[in-house]
């Protein structure tokens, strides 16, 4: 199993809702979740997919700033930061 994310950065505009596009290449199951920041209140809660799934997380607009996202199965070694700009 890869535990981690394509990517450590997210980037998005702030006021406008999003959608983040997760695919599962892996053998274990996965998901991604937003949350204010590490530890911190959830905003947005993925779909747990199994491997060879995709799923799609839609965001409701946030405030310009910077956010935690973690897969909330793997958190110690899937997570990184959703930067809001505008």
């Amino acid at each position: 199993a890869d535990l981690a994310f394509p990517v450590t950065t997210i980037q998005a505009t702030a006021g406008a809702a999003f959608t983040i596009t997760l695919v599962n290449n892996d053998s274990v199951p996965h998901n991604i979740s937003i949350y204010a920041e590490e530890g911190g209140e959830l905003l947005a809660e993925g779909t747990v997919i199994n491997g060879g799934e995709t799923v799609e997380l839609r965001v409701d607009p946030l405030d310009a700033g910077e956010y935690y996202f973690m897969c909330d199965l793997h958190p110690a070694d899937m997570n990184g930061t959703l930067v809001v700009e505008g």
